[in-house]
């Protein structure tokens, strides 16, 4: 596990993790918790490591999990797993060692990897503020309802976090969910990518806000307006997707990417490519659409 400064591009710290799988990032950057047969507590300030308490934390090193931390406040982590016919969420209060709640589904629902094209969706995400946990779980043939003339379809679940209630569910066709930003006049939003297109759709309604050309993978700010997308030649494209704009496009990878992340604060877009190179572009301004490379 590798830690850099955005602002000058030094490396901060280097260590291993046996056998880790999975990374996710938590506490505004502070925290790293990863999936190590148990999940395992990363202070990434300090450089401490903590492994969970093995007899109260779920196994998590099986072929098909993920998992899934609320980017700030509160310290939220969620493991999705799929065991045989069995689909597993759980939530828990990694701060407190504490579970939230527990969902089991051992009928209806199977591996949303096992699916193309959306292999790309994630199957959990968090609210921006961590008041939302969001599934997205997909139906076995047998079990699709029969008044959806869909080849697949999915339902998509939405807790609170503080009283663990399922406040939303419904069945619909593919649905984007790379991640969930919250805009100011829109509300809560979910980003994807769905037939080759980028999209952006309410969390509470089937409406598309946004669809544009592309693939993952894609990135938007926690605020809901600026989303960051590939192109098929590997090009990266800004938009204002609430101004219909492009507001810039970077061009410097020259092989596929691996991954978009547009930081917490608005001011560095980092990408990461299959051939290892990492780039992070500083975006002095991002209403006025100005991106540079600040550091290869």
């Amino acid at each position: 596990v590798a830690t850099w400064s955005l602002r000058n591009g030094d490396l901060t710290s280097s260590y291993s993790l046996r056998d880790s799988h999975a990374l996710c990032l938590g506490d505004d950057g502070k925290t790293g918790i990863s999936n190590d047969y148990y999940p395992h507590l990363l202070n990434l300030e300090t450089q401490a490591f903590c492994p969970f308490n093995a007899e109260t934390y779920p196994q998590t090193n099986l072929p098909n999990s993920s998992i899934t931390a609320c980017p700030g406040q509160p310290h939220l982590v969620a493991f999705w797993e799929h065991i045989g016919p069995r689909t597993e969420i759980e939530l828990w209060d990694y701060a407190q060692a504490q579970q939230c709640f527990r969902y089991v589904n051992t009928e209806s629902y199977q591996n949303a990897n096992s699916f193309f094209p959306d292999s790309n969706s994630q199957e959990l995400c968090f609210s921006p503020d961590g008041s939302l946990l969001i599934a997205k779980l997909y139906f076995q043939p047998e079990h699709r309802p029969p008044e959806l003339e869909l080849e697949t379809a999915c339902d998509l679940k939405v807790w609170e976090t503080n009283s663990a209630e399922l406040i939303h569910s419904t069945t619909s066709q593919f649905r984007p969910l790379r991640g969930c930003s919250k805009h100011p006049e829109h509300g809560f939003l979910l980003y994807g990518v769905i037939d080759n297109q980028i999209t952006i759709q309410g969390l509470f309604s089937e409406e598309f806000l946004f669809k544009k050309p592309g693939q993952t993978p894609c990135d938007m700010t926690l605020g809901g307006r600026i989303i960051c997308f590939c192109t098929d030649n590997n090009e990266i494209e800004v938009w204002d997707w609430t101004q219909n704009q492009k507001l810039t496009t970077l061009d410097e990878h020259d092989e596929t990417l691996l991954k978009i992340e547009v930081s917490r604060d608005r001011e560095f877009i980092i990408t990461h490519s299959k051939k290892g190179s990492i780039k992070i572009w500083g975006i002095p301004e991002a209403s006025r659409g100005e991106a540079s490379l600040h550091k290869g």
